[in-house]
């Protein structure tokens, strides 16, 4: 029927859009591999941030591509390195898994060595105690003094033998607690140090931005996001390595202008954050215009072969101050929205949300 329908040209077979479905399909893989970079393990081991850089350069091509096997390209590229990612995350989680159960493993054999070493000890103290009881039994005061000197005696060594014992067992669990701990130190580095800038990463920085909102107990808090002005520009120009140098830069020279109170971390690509407190809106942006003045002022050198040469940048910078009821989200959206008006002016400046907006 509906074959009828269209030859008495009633309706009308309409042509596929081929290129929009593309485009959408585009944009929907372009999410989910955002969504695989939120979701990746947090790892210097792993090149997280390596990996999320070749996620957020699969995304960019996505945006421009309109042929749909050009497109299915992108994406398997996109898919073979997200797979081996997990490969190496899987790896990488089994050996964490591997290290606590080594601490189980330590502290249960911990457990079974005092136990069997208090066993053996009370039941020496036993022994001890049922030889004394039957001193009464001899007559002869001479050697009643003999057998108690050598009851001591044996006590003395008993306890001298399980002092020894205890002394050694607790260097062995000392020295294997030590090398456990390191581990899991750096472990811990690992989850929540930036890689490349040594500076916090989103997942520490999400942690510190909620935590300074329930330490201040009502108090304001001040949170800034500063991004780096035209960076694409300077990796297109001089490249990653050099994009990155100047990542290094900008993150050594702010943080030694904060103080040890103040919380500093890379939010992402080219995206810091601060967070200050005790500190007015007034005192932060007086700070974070130093800070501007201070990175623009700077040059971060790099090597092109040979030849030692240098760039500058610049930051534009958004304040937000917290709220009550506040939630790291929308301080962080507010934050974001003073900075994209930074970008409007032109870049390079400070905006606080609400005040110089």
């Amino acid at each position: 029927m509906g074959n009828e329908l269209i030859e008495l040209g009633l309706f009308k077979r309409r042509p596929v859009d081929r290129e929009s479905f593309v485009v959408r399909m585009g944009a929907l893989s372009g999410r989910l591999f955002s969504l695989m970079s939120d979701i990746a393990v947090e790892s210097e081991s792993l090149k997280t941030s390596e990996f999320r850089s070749q996620l957020e350069r699969t995304q960019n091509q996505l945006t421009k591509v309109s042929d749909g096997d050009v497109m299915v390209s992108v994406i398997q590229k996109g898919l073979a390195v997200c797979q081996e990612f997990c490969r190496n995350s899987r790896a990488y989680l089994q050996e964490r898994e591997a290290e606590i159960r080594q601490v189980i493993d330590l502290l249960r054999e911990a457990l079974g060595t005092l136990t069997g070493e208090s066993e053996n000890f009370n039941q020496r103290l036993t022994e001890s105690t049922t030889r004394f009881i039957r001193l009464n039994e001899i007559e002869d005061l001479r050697e009643l003094k003999k057998q108690i000197a050598d009851e001591v005696n044996q006590l003395a060594r008993v306890v001298a033998e399980k002092k020894q014992q205890d002394e050694i067992l607790y260097a062995s669990m000392t020295k294997r607690f030590v090398h456990l701990q390191e581990k899991f130190k750096q472990t811990e580095q690992e989850v929540f140090i930036d890689a490349l800038t040594r500076v916090g990463n989103r997942r520490s920085t999400d942690r510190a931005i909620k935590r300074a909102i329930m330490e201040a107990g009502g108090k304001p808090i001040i949170l800034g996001v500063l991004d780096l002005d035209d960076f694409k520009k300077i990796n297109d120009a001089h490249g990653h390595q050099v994009g990155d140098q100047a990542l290094i830069g900008v993150a050594e020279t702010i943080g030694n202008e904060i103080r040890s109170s103040d919380f500093f971390g890379r939010y992402g690509g080219d995206e810091f954050v601060l967070v200050f407190t005790n500190t007015t809106m007034l005192q932060a942006e007086m700070r974070f215009q130093q800070l501007r003045a201070k990175i623009e002022a700077s040059r971060f050198e790099f090597m092109d072969g040979q030849i030692k040469r240098s760039i500058n940048c610049t930051v534009s910078c958004g304040l937000a101050e917290s709220m009550q009821g506040d939630s790291a989200e929308t301080l962080v959206r507010r934050a974001d929205k003073a900075l994209y008006v930074a970008k409007s002016r032109g870049r390079n400046c400070v905006v606080a949300w609400g005040r110089s907006m």
